[in-house]
């Protein structure tokens, strides 16, 4: 993990600063010095990308966002909050579960009164 993070934060610019030199000052090589700028670009993000996963997975998590999520509760323990999610996914599923019922029930006490 730690070749990724410093493959994306020292070579891929280097890449990037190389594409720009070529473009703006190497006459014949303006296409290709453009080519290593765009890919370099996208190796960026995409190495962003994975070493966020990354590091989410190492932690426990899902994913980036399930760890975003469990920070901005105060969560730091990956257990600890997919327990939690667990409980409020059981709790809206029980919700959901009785207002189905509710409606069930309604809808049969409507069907009474029309025969």
């Amino acid at each position: 993990m730690l070749l990724l993070f410093l493959f994306i934060v020292f070579i891929v610019p280097l890449f990037a600063i190389y594409g720009m030199f070529l473009s703006v000052f190497r006459q014949g090589k303006k296409k290709l010095g453009l080519a290593i700028l765009g890919l370099s670009i996208i190796v960026f993000f995409v190495g962003v990308i994975a070493f966020s996963e990354m590091d989410a997975r190492n932690e426990g998590f899902e994913n980036p966002s399930d760890m975003r999520d469990a920070k901005r509760a105060g969560i730091l323990d990956a257990d600890e909050w997919s327990a939690l999610k667990a409980a409020k996914e059981t709790e809206r599923l029980a919700a959901t579960k009785k207002r189905n019922d509710e409606l069930k029930a309604a809808r049969e006490d409507e069907e009474q009164k029309i025969k």
